[in-house]
């Protein structure tokens, strides 16, 4: 039976400057400051463990909106409340998360959070409020030496991703990815020299990419449309800037999610052309 996922679904949140800051007021209660147009902020308890590389911690947080009030109505999105998206600064390790939700207290918790090596990381929380669009805001996290693994100033360009029996190949000629305009990005998935036809959807989306500029950290989430049968993926995305971004693809083969990264450098098109996105 042949399956078909239709439409292309983009996410761009331009928040390389900072989504949000908190400011406590008085002893527990911490306002809000928005920045970048963000209307919400993460306070969590990054500063209460010593966090070390490779040890599991719980990472415990809530959303705030600007008048300090704890957030507790999510809206489900591609099957889960909240995506924490988790990047080591230099865009060398990537995760995708599921916290759980107390709903009573607005509290989400990863209980296992495990940081794979030293350096800084930029933790995303992708999210839609009851009654409002997509949101994405982030709060950075020192691992052990934070100073470690120290951002590039640039990074090479990779179409290709071999391990591991598979290669997956962005077919995509790179010299026609120009910011501000939208872009098809297609892969051919291969297992043992074979386009694989085992493909499952992981999410509610035939393929997840989450895409980010080097450097200032853009975030962009888009999803994929493809066919089971054919080892192919086609997905849409509009890159905010010019710039070295890193695509993150995540597939489901089996009941296994499996990621592949590559690299693209998008040519500077129009200024500031980033526009917004949602889920669908």
């Amino acid at each position: 039976m042949k399956m078909k996922y239709i439409g292309i679904v983009v996410l761009v949140a331009v928040i390389g400057w900072g989504a949000a800051a908190i400011i406590k007021k008085g002893k527990d209660v911490p306002t809000c400051v928005p920045q970048n147009g963000a209307k919400y902020c993460i306070s969590s308890n990054k500063n209460m463990i010593e966090r070390e590389p490779n040890k599991a911690d719980a990472y415990t947080f809530t959303i705030f909106n600007t008048k300090g009030k704890v957030v507790t109505n999510f809206i489900t999105a591609h099957e889960k409340l909240l995506h924490l998206i988790v990047v080591r600064k230099d865009l060398g390790l990537f995760q995708h998360l599921h916290p759980t939700f107390n709903k009573q207290t607005g509290e989400f918790t990863r209980a296992d959070a495990t940081f794979k090596s030293d350096g800084e990381y930029r933790i995303f929380a992708d999210f839609t409020p009851e009654g409002e669009g997509n949101t994405v805001i982030h709060e950075d996290m020192p691992v052990g030496d934070e100073l470690a693994y120290p951002a590039m100033e640039r990074l090479m360009p990779k179409a290709k991703y071999e391990a591991e029996g598979y290669t997956v190949t962005l077919t995509t000629n790179p010299t026609e990815v120009r910011s501000g305009e939208m872009t098809t990005l297609s892969f051919e998935v291969k297992q043992g020299g074979r386009l694989i036809t085992d493909l499952e959807p992981y999410l509610g989306a035939m393929a997840h990419a989450v895409i980010i500029r080097n450097g200032t950290l853009e975030y962009v989430h888009t999803h994929g449309i493809g066919s089971h049968q054919t080892g192919t993926i086609t997905l849409g995305t509009t890159f905010p800037f010019g710039g070295d971004y890193k695509i993150f693809l995540e597939i489901n083969q089996k009941g296994i999610v499996r990621t592949f990264d590559f690299v693209v450098p998008a040519i500077q098109g129009v200024a500031g052309g980033h526009g917004k996105g949602g889920h669908e």
